[in-house]
């Protein structure tokens, strides 16, 4: 393999692309907890970095046990190197957040922990149905306490946000799985919507969305939201319900496949408006 070859592997393994939503993740924790733009330009741009760093390894090491390293059977020594480079990555975010915060260190060490629970032999616990399901949407929920956790400190209100993005990824998972479900049965994966089919898969993502507009009320109630981010949150949500409800109906791969793209346009919408109200303390 030329050094071409494998530059262009390293890309492939990061996926780009997902992190225009992802990353706002991270930031949403930074703003939920404090003002980020206040702090002195250093400080942001290794905040911004390490973002970058937790996403590119978690990208890299699934999508490489998912695919690459089948495509690399035969050349063990280009596999080892792009596996050195993953975790390269990991030691990189691990040293960043060292140096930010005590506390940002142990969360970035337990996302690289779950993304390796997750992804990785000999355990590769996405083949396991509940696994799958948990652990994936416990990776973002840490991802938005480690940007909470910029300030060395993780108070009640930012966990129970956390929670609240660990529970908002339960049912984005059950719509990837339901618009994944013929390439998930080749590759042997057990998914809720492989093994229970679509009628439970979207009867449960429903329930879910459902209790996040009720556990986003009790955040409000309690003082953990302020009323603007709460109301954004329920509309948003409201919108997910009715976009679910509408493919209910329609149980063939390309409604689950327009069911997946609505979601992540109404998802983007979502973070980006959340992610204006707290930054401008509204």
């Amino acid at each position: 393999m030329t050094q071409a070859e494998k530059f262009r592997c390293c890309l492939r393994l990061l996926r780009f692309r997902d992190w225009s939503v992802q990353s706002g993740i991270f930031l949403l924790g930074a703003f939920f907890a404090d003002d980020l733009l206040t702090r002195d330009a250093d400080f942001i741009l290794s905040s911004l970095t390490l973002s970058c760093l937790c996403l590119a390894y978690g990208y890299s090491l699934n999508e490489f046990y998912d695919d690459m390293k089948e495509r690399l059977a035969g050349n063990g020594q280009a596999a080892g190197q792009l596996i050195g480079f993953i975790y390269g990555l990991l030691a990189l975010a691990v040293a960043v957040a060292w140096l930010i915060s005590p506390k940002t260190f142990a969360i970035v060490s337990l996302i690289g922990l779950t993304v390796w629970l997750h992804s990785a032999p000999p355990l590769r616990l996405k083949t396991h149905l509940f696994w799958r399901f948990f652990l994936n949407s416990l990776g973002f929920g840490l991802f938005f306490l480690a940007g909470a956790s910029l300030d060395n400190r993780v108070t009640a209100g930012e966990i129970l946000m956390g929670a609240f993005i660990f529970g908002l990824y339960l049912p984005l998972e059950l719509i990837h799985v339901l618009a994944h479900q013929e390439a998930d049965r080749a590759k042997g994966l057990r998914t809720f919507a492989t093994v229970h089919g679509e009628r439970k898969t979207t009867f449960l993502t429903l329930s879910l969305l459902c209790g996040l507009i009720l556990y986003a009320g009790a955040l409000w109630q309690f003082g953990f939201m302020k009323t603007a981010p709460t109301f954004w949150t329920v509309l948003n949500l409201l919108m997910l319900l009715g976009i679910v409800a509408s493919f209910g109906g329609q149980n063939s791969i390309e409604a689950f496949g327009k069911l997946r793209l609505r979601a992540k346009i109404t998802c983007l919408i979502f973070g980006s408006g959340l992610l204006m109200l707290l930054a401008v303390k509204i």
